[in-house]
C-alpha cells in the first residue's frame, strides 16, 4: 500500500549542480572531435561522424540539465 510520510526538512540537502560533468562532456566533445580531424580524411563519412558527435554532446547536454534541474531551486 502507499503510505504518505511528512516531510523531514532535516534530510533536505541542497546539492550543487554537478559541474564536473559538464566540464567532461565538453572535453570529449572538443576531444572526439580533435580525433576525426586529425585521423580521418575529409569526405562524407568525416562529417557524418562529425555531426553524430556533436548531436550526442548536445543529447548528453541535456540529459546533465534535466538531472541537475532539481538542483537550481
Amino acid at each position: 500500500m502507499l503510505q504518505l510520510e511528512a516531510y523531514d526538512s532535516s534530510r533536505h540537502l541542497r546539492r550543487q549542480p554537478a559541474w564536473w560533468l559538464l566540464y567532461l562532456i565538453g572535453f570529449l566533445l572538443v576531444g572526439g572531435m580533435g580525433v576525426l580531424e586529425r585521423f580521418l580524411p575529409d569526405g562524407l563519412v568525416r562529417t557524418v561522424l562529425e555531426c553524430a558527435a556533436v548531436f550526442l554532446a548536445f543529447g548528453m547536454m541535456l540529459v546533465w540539465r534535466h538531472y541537475n534541474r532539481v538542483r537550481w531551486a
